[in-house]
Parts: C-alpha cells; structure tokens; sequence
C-alpha cells in the first residue's frame, strides 16, 4: 500500500492499482527516444503485475502498532514483504515465463539496491535477525532466474534493459501516487539505455500544474498520456486495530485521480489537460 499523508488525510493507493499504471507505461513505450520492449507482451505483463503479490495483503491490510497508522510499502517488515513478493513472483511466472524473470529481478532487486541502477531511490532497511530469511529468498531466486535465463535462451543485455525500463515505470508510477504532481519537484528516472546495447538517457519527471507531468525525453510513442489512478482517502488519525482501519478502508469511496503526461515541450493548456 502506497500511504501519502496530506492536509489532515491519508491518501490511500493499492500497489496493483500503483502496477497497472505501470503496465500502462509500458505498452506506450516507445517512439523518437526509446525502442518498443520485445516481446511487448511479456515485458507489459511484468510491469502490470510486479505487485500483484500484495492482492492478498491488502484485502486485510494491517497498522503499525507504534503509530496507529497503516503500514506502507517501505515500512513493512521482511518477514510479510518477503512472502508478498515470492507470491507475485510465482504469479507472474505462471503468466509467462519472462515475465516471471523480469518479476523476480525486481523482487530480488529490492534488497541489493535495484543493481545499483537507481541510486536516487530509498532502499529499504531492515533489522540483522531477517538476514537468514533474505539470504534464503536471494538464492532460491537466482537459482530461478539462472534456469529461467537457460531455458528461455534469453539475451542478457535485453534482459538487463528491460529491468531498467520496469524500474522507471515503477518510479514514474510512484511518482504520480505520492503526491500531487504540482507540488512535485523534477525526479531522475535514472540514466537508461534507448535500446538493448544502446545510448543511454536521462529520464526526467517534472510536476507541471494540476494534474500534469512532463516527462523529458519524451519516451512514448503517443504524443499524450492520460491516466487514472484509483486513491482512497481516510482521515489522518491514529486507528486502535487492524480490523477499525480495514473497516474503514473497506467503507471508503474508490475515487479517480486523473493525471496527465506530456512532452516538456508541450503547451498544458493547448493539451486540453
């Protein structure tokens, strides 16, 4: 669950509803500045559903008992993340197979440092005692990804693209779920090649007004992107059980937070956005 806290509210997003967003960037990409993901299908499977781990966690999800307040992504601790990730792993491989590899480098990428491709990103820390559970779920892991990697004949450096394309989507995602894009400053997607084995670019997203981003370069291949991203609101407050804050996520209204991203050459209001 991404938590945003903002003007008395909690702002509630779902992380597969946060993963669809991403599934969305990746079918639009492409264009000028970056080549389409081959296979498309695949790769887009992976980005809709490198969160679907969480589904089941968040049909009950649980507070911090110190605060009151539900838990977020990063706050989580290893002994309920590791298993919300084995799961979607387990999910996304029984879709497809790459799909699977991709998701399970993500996974894995969450506790060694996204492979060192996102340095402006929060890493997630955790106390000495999960160390066995980590070290266990990263080996059976790349056991994984190793046979998946032989029996798919993959090539490794479109593999590594790909990972690094699913990264930017997962950011821009959460970008866009964590606040209002107008109070956004400018965010690196990170330095990312334009094809497998190709230049590099840096990816930059910029709150632009109401509802509006940029993004720079542009990296789609529509000359807009208009989006809807499913929030829930409660009040900021301290909940005394598990089961008063589901009862009260459980009541709250689905509303559709609209954003849009254009090109930073774009007019907004010529946009119709």
């Amino acid at each position: 669950m991404i938590v945003r806290a903002e003007r008395g509210r909690l702002r509630l997003t779902l992380q597969t509803d946060h993963a669809m967003l991403a599934g969305e960037f990746a079918g639009a990409w492409g264009g000028e500045s970056f080549a389409q993901p081959v296979p498309l299908a695949a790769v887009r499977i992976a980005a809709e559903m490198h969160d679907d781990g969480w589904e089941e966690w968040e049909r009950e999800p649980l507070v911090m008992p110190d605060s009151g307040r539900p838990y977020d992504f990063m706050s989580l601790p290893p002994d309920q993340h590791v298993p919300i990730y084995e799961r979607g792993i387990r999910l996304a491989l029984d879709r497809h197979p790459y799909a699977g590899l991709l998701a399970s480098l993500h996974g894995t990428g969450l506790y060694k440092r996204r492979y060192g491709y996102m340095p402006n990103m929060n890493f997630r820390e955790h106390a000495p005692e999960y160390q066995p559970l980590i070290d266990r779920y990263l080996g059976e892991q790349k056991a994984l990804q190793d046979q998946l990697v032989a029996e798919l004949g993959t090539d490794e450096e479109a593999l590594w693209t790909h990972y690094r394309w699913l990264q930017a989507w997962d950011l821009l995602s959460l970008f866009l779920s964590q606040g209002d894009p107008a109070e956004r400053q400018s965010l690196s997607l990170g330095s990312l090649p334009r094809s497998p084995g190709g230049a590099e670019e840096q990816l930059v997203v910029q709150g632009a007004g109401p509802g509006i981003c940029t993004v720079t370069p542009w990296p789609f291949a529509a000359p807009q992107l208009d989006l809807v991203l499913p929030v829930r609101y409660l009040p900021d407050q301290h909940f005394e059980s598990d089961k008063a804050f589901q009862e009260a996520f459980a009541a709250a209204p689905t509303e559709a937070l609209a954003v849009s991203l254009v090109p930073s050459v774009a007019n907004p209001e010529a946009t119709g956005a």
